[in-house]
């Protein structure tokens, strides 16, 4: 789970001296910068960032589907264009509303974090993911931009993370969407109570939590439980 985004206060300080500072996220499949519901992640970035414009990298794999042809790209524009224009006209007339989920966020983000790489570091958790993933075919097939490793060694940590979130998804395991999340809300309810009914008031709203826990539902209910389980009993595991 991610971190809250930043208080706006650079984009402001920005503004003071006249200085334009546009967002560039980077548009992804899984629970990333710029993944889900345009508009969406537009109201989940700090007040005022959007100041009529954004810059955005989309994945390659993305490319054909949402601009192959005219009535996907003219749909696909006109939903960008639209939320930007939004969220600039709406944000230029009204105060910086209170958002209390930073406050939480960090502490689910930490118990998440904890989860999450207790998986990686789990013994027979390698293999699992290299006979689960056909993270070996697309490493050979030299598809990207860039090699699927940094340096070449066959380690985790030199996996770049286009290919670490590839191969799961087309395992349908979307396991990096969503893994971490489901501990990190449950450790919240055992360990703060008030904080855990905070969380629930907030995900109704605060627009950065409520993007960030519905992007990790879509990644959840998008998991192929069937395909998983038939992956598993051929691997034995």
């Amino acid at each position: 789970m991610g971190t809250p985004p930043c208080s706006g206060g650079h984009h402001r300080r920005c503004g003071c001296f006249g200085v334009t500072n546009p967002v560039f996220p980077r548009s992804r499949r899984n629970n990333q910068p710029g993944a889900g519901p345009t508009h969406r992640f537009l109201e989940s970035l700090p007040h005022q960032t959007i100041r009529g414009d954004v810059r955005l990298t989309e994945q390659g794999e993305t490319i054909a589907q949402k601009y192959g042809n005219r009535s996907t790209a003219t749909y696909n524009l006109e939903l960008l264009l639209a939320g930007v224009t939004g969220i600039t006209l709406r944000q230029r007339h009204i105060r910086e509303p209170v958002d209390d989920a930073a406050s939480l966020v960090g502490e689910l983000s930490d118990f998440s974090r904890e989860a999450y790489r207790g998986l990686l570091k789990m013994e027979g958790f390698m293999d699992f993911f290299r006979s689960a993933t056909p993270i070996d075919a697309l490493e050979l097939s030299s598809i990207g931009s860039r090699p699927s490793r940094r340096t070449g060694r066959q380690s985790l940590g030199d996996l770049r993370a286009i290919p670490w979130v590839f191969s799961w998804t087309q395992s349908r395991y979307y396991l990096p969407g969503w893994y971490g999340i489901g501990t990190a809300l449950k450790r919240l309810q055992s360990m703060n109570v008030p904080g855990f009914a905070r969380v629930v008031e907030l995900r109704r709203c605060s627009p950065f939590l409520r993007f960030v826990l519905t992007n990790a539902e879509t990644e959840s209910c998008e998991r192929r439980a069937d395909i998983n389980g038939v992956i598993c009993d051929i691997m034995s595991f």
